[in-house]
């Protein structure tokens, strides 16, 4: 955990967290365990809140993903970049494991306000689908479809 702290400060990360279906075993590589890999073809996702975004953020991400990448062989290393995507993502990332952050402060504030924005989006996600289940329940069907 020392060298993706190293990683984290280097790149002006504030918070790493680790998610998705392999996430527990990712954790367990990144303390040092011996995990067994079923998928050759299976992901670690990392999710990365900059401190202050950087200003080459393709180089950056390409940086940050090789050194993520050889911590975690024979896995390969998926990177998202939390200001680039939706709360619901957000959401996602959060539910995994916080692997390093700069502080408790910063995290549980960031963590505050994801699941806030995250509520609202799921609120009108369902208000849209219940307007579309009940518009097609009403019989209205015209949907247009356009080609180039």
């Amino acid at each position: 955990m020392r060298q993706l702290e190293r990683i984290c400060k280097k790149y002006n990360v504030s918070l790493c967290y680790l998610f998705g279906s392999q996430a527990e075993k990712g954790l367990h590589l990144l303390q040092g365990e011996e995990v067994e890999i079923e998928d050759r073809e299976s992901d670690l996702d990392f999710a990365v809140l900059f401190r202050t975004l950087p200003e080459n953020i393709p180089q950056s991400y390409a940086k940050l993903i090789n050194e993520l990448q050889d911590m975690v062989t024979p896995f390969h290393a998926d990177l998202v970049f939390l200001h680039e995507v939706d709360h619901l993502i957000q959401l996602e990332a959060i539910s995994g494991y916080c692997i390093y952050a700069e502080s408790e402060e910063i995290q549980s504030e960031y963590e505050e306000r994801v699941m806030m924005f995250a509520a609202d989006e799921i609120e009108i996600f369902r208000r849209n689908e219940k307007d579309l289940l009940e518009a097609i329940e009403d019989g209205y069907r015209e949907f247009e479809y356009k080609t180039d």
